[in-house]
């Protein structure tokens, strides 16, 4: 992950020891934030969370296109409707 996102090991270890990766729900409170990572894909990277219980849902290796639109378009449009509250970072 380190290599394909850009942080250091050290960071990647520490998130992932918190972290429950568990692309497959939207949580009610949905927080997004974008960060600096050198990837294949661009220079910035989003971090997708569980505003409620604090775990990582899933780290997207670009901002823009269709990377956002892929993760959420893999959900129902009932699934969707489970978010109530979306934070930016």
């Amino acid at each position: 992950m380190s290599e394909k996102n850009g942080p250091s090991p050290h960071m990647v270890n520490c998130v992932l020891d918190q972290a429950v990766l568990d692309a497959s729900y939207l949580p009610e409170t949905l927080c997004i934030d974008e960060f600096k990572a050198n990837t294949d894909e661009g220079k910035m990277a989003i971090a997708i969370a569980d505003g409620g219980a604090g775990y990582l849902v899933d780290i997207l290796p670009k901002l823009t296109g269709k990377c956002p639109d892929g993760f959420f378009g893999g959900f129902s449009a009932k699934k969707r409707s489970h978010v109530r509250f979306t934070a930016w970072a």
